[in-house]
């Protein structure tokens, strides 16, 4: 406005005083134009306003020049889409209110969207990364935990296998006394019943000689021994190739000799006597190891079992699934690493495979989850958010189809009152009492009604005193000649100042508009901050609940472990009993020494006669030789599993430590969870009072703005009055004479005027 405020008056600041100069021939022009004026006529119609051929000449300059402005773009006055376009159906539908406010509600849904699907799958990722290593971690554990029992029927074999009444049945024959075969027996069946005892998971001992004697077992008796058949069978043979001892996931030659069956043991570890006249057979307690398989939690649905590699397989439930056979299963084997974890299907299912192997004892635990299992947390996590994210659709869509009602009836009232004031009815009343924005309008309609009503009566009255005044008009011309020239120079010192006034508009419209655009920007900023700070606390929430859930998981972990150092206590108890029946066997074998010893001097003072004596307490000495050799190596491998427990007993009490540990991280890092989140409702609180101080300043720039632009527009108005003004005292030095002739034209326009005045109803 204020540019063509300077387009209107610019081009008469011409001399550097700043006062006009107006040659001849601008006069002529002027008189010209007033010519020209005169001779327009005008045409009367009852039902439309009169228009002058000036008047149409001017609205051809004002096309063109709305034509340029849209062509380049600056129109800002005008709405610049083709009416018909403006009036199509689709158009009204996407510029209406309530599509708008329908869009608005839809914007925050669609983050509320993203959110939810990041937090989804976050917190998916996260649950079953945790459940994978925590089922590993288990599966690792209850694998280390047979080991060690398996290891214990080891220690137990090679006991057995040197033990003194068992070599010397061995070495038995037919024609051995009956009563003394019969004590040897009896002795050697007490101590494998208390070796039985002793070990849970012992099932069976079998001791197998050859067909000379009788098989000894803690589960029948009265077999004949057959060893040597047993040395064709696939099991022994195993034994020449591993150091005499295998493990085997059965014995169906023994099954059928001593009528057992080999569903009461899982496995069976076989180990032939160094003479190789027999065989020490010991089952493992099919009975623990399902006991076992059955204390590990895993999913519901899920499948778990013990499988020896030669194929023998022992499941904690009766359904189940052949590991054995499978393609994953065969992949785990070949795989170098201890545990191996991957998903399959099977019967079109998803599952989790897992299979932790043994090192040294050839059987593995393997296990099928059902991904839905592990899923499940992030199942629930994406239902809670698909519910709160339909139902925010519906409220949204609710709210702003209400709301939108409500503005649509408000604009219609509105609408109703204005067609009538457009029509002329000045007497309509605008009963519209609301306290929001619609009633504000309502009144400002009101109110301009009122003073249209008020101007139209001003103008009536002064219709009629310048229909008086024309009268006396002609009288005054004369008067009007002498003071134009004064009026000429006050109007271009007028001219200076309203250009210096424009000029400081438009410094002041600049600077306003710079304010505009750096407040959007912070607005913008803002609620960029308050998009994130929800995010954020809706992460955090997800952060809570993971923690918690970790937290149990990790005491279930801790109680996993503490009952495994109660069993590894147990075992280190077993075996400080057997240092003490190798204490025993020491004492035994230095009493059978000083026998011989004595029983050497007594042979010697026999003489000749007692030389045959004197050989048997040499074999004597030798045998309780060999017994403190053997009572040695026990020793050793005694010793050797009591290293191995106390240093078992230390990792599981690490690992309790670090489990403790964690769910005091775990609990620490769910109460930062918590102050993070207060601390981002304080973050959100503050925010909503920054927007609410950008929309107050807003508010008022659009103020300032409007205020700055009314003064601009005055500028425009005065600039345009002083310009006519000068022009007017210019002319008047030479339009004297015709001044009747524009009075009279006057009062053809005031009865004109007055009658479009009796078209309005006041």
């Amino acid at each position: 406005m204020i540019e063509k405020s300077k387009k209107l008056f610019g081009n008469l600041r011409k001399t550097k005083k700043g006062n006009v100069d107006f040659d001849e021939t601008m006069m002529e022009q002027m008189k010209q134009e007033t010519k020209k004026k005169r001779k327009v006529k005008f045409k009367r119609n009852k039902d439309e306003e009169f228009q002058t051929e000036g008047t149409k000449k001017k609205q051809k300059f004002k096309n063109k020049e709305l034509k340029k402005a849209i062509k380049e773009g600056i129109e800002n006055d005008v709405d610049i889409v083709p009416r018909k376009v403006r009036n199509g159906k689709f158009f009204r539908v996407i510029a209406s209110i309530r599509t708008q406010m329908l869009i608005g509600f839809t914007v925050p849904i669609l983050f509320v969207i993203i959110v939810g699907a990041i937090s989804y799958i976050k917190a998916s990722n996260g649950l079953v990364s945790g459940f994978e290593d925590s089922a590993t971690k288990t599966i690792g554990m209850a694998v280390n935990y047979i080991d060690v029992g398996m290891s214990t029927l080891e220690s137990e074999a090679f006991v057995q296998s040197q033990n003194d009444n068992i070599t010397s049945y061995i070495f038995s024959s037919k024609n051995e006394e009956q009563i003394k075969l019969y004590e040897l027996t009896q002795a050697i069946y007490a101590q494998l019943t208390a070796a039985q005892v002793a070990n849970e998971f012992i099932q069976d001992i079998h001791i197998i000689p050859k067909d000379h004697a009788k098989v000894l077992s803690t589960k029948t008796r009265g077999v004949i021994g057959f060893s040597d058949a047993m040395k064709d069978t696939d099991a022994a043979s195993m034994t020449e190739s591993k150091n005499q001892a295998a493990w085997v996931g059965s014995h169906a030659m023994v099954d059928d000799e001593l009528k057992t069956s080999y569903n009461n043991y899982a496995c069976t570890f076989i180990r032939q006597f160094k003479s190789k006249n027999g065989y020490i057979v010991i089952d493992l307690s099919k009975k623990k190891v399902v006991q076992l398989l059955q204390d590990i939690e895993l999913a519901e649905g899920s499948y778990i079992s013990f499988v020896m590699d030669d194929g023998r397989e022992i499941s904690a439930i009766s359904d189940t699934i052949a590991f054995s056979d499978t393609t994953y299963y065969k992949e785990g084997m070949a795989n170098n690493e201890g545990n191996y974890n991957t998903y399959v299907k099977v019967d079109k299912k998803d599952y989790l495979f897992m299979m932790a192997k043994s090192s040294s004892k050839g059987f593995s635990i393997c296990a099928l989850v059902p991904k839905a299992s592990v899923m499940k947390s992030a199942s629930d996590i994406k239902g809670v958010t698909v519910s709160v994210v339909a139902i925010a659709i519906l409220v949204a869509a609710f709210v702003g189809g209400l709301i939108s009602i409500m503005i649509g009836k408000s604009i219609h009232r509105i609408s109703k009152k204005l067609i009538k004031v457009s029509e002329g009815d000045l007497t309509i009343d605008m009963d519209i009492h609301t306290s929001n924005e619609f009633g504000m309008l309502a009144g400002n309609v009101k109110e301009m009604v009122n003073n249209t009503r008020d101007l139209i009566h001003k103008v009536v009255q002064v219709t009629n005193l310048v229909t008086e005044a024309t009268k006396s008009l002609s009288a005054t011309s004369r008067d009007m000649t002498d003071s134009s020239e004064h009026i000429t120079t006050a109007i271009n010192e007028i001219d200076i100042g309203i250009a210096q006034q424009a000029e400081e508009a438009q410094l002041c419209c600049n600077q306003m508009d710079e304010l505009s655009n750096k407040m959007g920007i912070v607005n913008n900023n803002v609620n960029e901050i308050q998009t994130l700070a929800d995010q954020t606390q809706v992460m955090i929430q997800n952060g809570i609940t993971t923690m918690t859930l970790l937290t149990k998981q990790s005491q279930t972990t801790n109680e996993i472990t503490q009952q495994v150092m109660t069993d590894i206590k147990a075992l280190q108890k077993q075996s400080a009993s057997i240092e003490q029946f190798i204490g025993i066997i020491n004492d035994i074998a230095s009493q059978t020494n000083l026998l011989s010893l004595n029983a050497s001097i007594e042979a010697a003072r026999a003489g000749d006669a007692g030389r045959g004596f004197a050989v048997v307490a040499e074999e004597i000495r030798k045998l309780a030789e060999g017994s403190v050799n053997a009572a040695q190596e026990i020793q050793k491998v005694v010793v050797d599993i009591k290293t191995k427990t106390e240093s078992t007993v230390q990792t599981a009490q690490k690992a309790e430590t670090e489990v403790t540990s964690q769910v005091k991280s775990v609990e620490t890092t769910r109460e930062a969870f918590h102050s993070m989140s207060e601390c981002v409702d304080s973050l959100l609180t503050n925010l909503k009072e920054v927007i609410e101080n950008v929309e107050n300043m807003n508010e008022d720039r659009q103020k300032t703005l409007d205020s700055i632009e009314s003064i601009s527009a005055v500028y425009e108005e005065t600039a345009a009055s002083s310009s006519i003004v000068n022009n007017t005292a210019q002319m008047q030095l030479g339009l004297s004479k015709t001044l009747v002739e524009g009075t009279q034209e006057l009062e053809l326009r005031t009865e004109e005027l007055k009658d479009a005045m009796r078209k309005f109803t006041v």
